[in-house]
């Protein structure tokens, strides 16, 4: 028997186009449905953020406002006796940078540093360990640097820098090896680290640390290497995007001194 519809079978039994058609329109409108569900949650789950430069973390639903030089300034956690602070504590310009001794991109900034520092010795720099959580080493390696200077003395903080950031593989870093070229006492050193003694200190710089580069970062989240760059006088400070390449650390200085 003809008929105007065509029929297709489907598992067995024979359909109209009509119902099929019907079917497929039914499954187009759920898979519709579908993709909008999976943006929506996935936008609201937490998320990693950065500039591609710097290991990042942190969650953020909403953005945050761009903030002013001014702003910038006045957010940031001011510098004292506990800060590990390179050339002139009464330094007009500063850099101030939030690290993990873990942190690969940290690494890649620490020679950056290093060049401009030797390239404008009127800029003080400010180092403060900011941990990230995912590091499995990074708190261990905070307080090495603490001990280093409580056994060594300040300037053996930067030492100690230079050795951990210079590591081939930054996953794998002896500590007890790093005390011995730093000519410290092994045990001392070995006990010193395993106390809570600096844990205080590196808790509240770190959290100080998220806090200010998550209220500064367009995007809401916190990330290491988070630098910024200050003028003491002026109370403006230009923030710096990740392992920027030293023309960038330069651009952030002209503007602010």
């Amino acid at each position: 028997m003809e008929s105007k519809e065509k029929e297709i079978k489907k598992d067995g039994v024979y359909l109209s186009n009509f119902v099929a058609m019907g079917i497929s329109f039914f499954i187009l409108v759920v898979a519709i449905a579908a993709g909008f569900f999976a943006k929506g949650y996935f936008s609201a789950r937490p998320i990693n953020t950065g500039t591609g430069t710097g290991t990042a973390t942190g969650t953020r639903p909403t953005a945050v406002k761009a903030k002013s030089a001014k702003e910038i300034y006045d957010l940031l956690p001011k510098i004292t006796d506990t800060d590990h602070v390179k050339g002139d504590k009464n330094a007009k310009i500063v850099l101030i940078e939030y690290s993990d001794f873990q942190c690969p991109f940290c690494a890649r900034f620490h020679p950056t540093t290093k060049e401009f520092l030797s390239k404008y010795p009127d800029v003080a720099y400010v180092f403060r360990a900011l941990p990230l959580d995912f590091h499995q080493f990074a708190v261990e390696r905070a307080k090495a640097g603490e001990c280093a200077v409580k056994l060594g003395g300040t300037d053996m903080f930067w030492t100690y820098a230079d050795i951990v950031f210079g590591a081939t593989d930054l996953n794998n870093v002896d500590l007890v090896q790093v005390g011995t070229q730093l000519g410290l006492n092994s045990a001392a050193f070995a006990s010193c680290i395993k106390s809570t003694e600096f844990d205080k200190k590196i808790n509240d710089t770190s959290d100080g640390g998220k806090q200010f580069l998550s209220a500064i970062n367009e995007g809401g989240g916190y990330g290491t290497p988070g630098a910024v760059i200050i003028n003491t006088s002026k109370k403006i400070a230009e923030k710096l995007a990740g392992a920027v390449p030293l023309s960038e650390v330069e651009a952030a200085y002209n503007k602010v001194k």
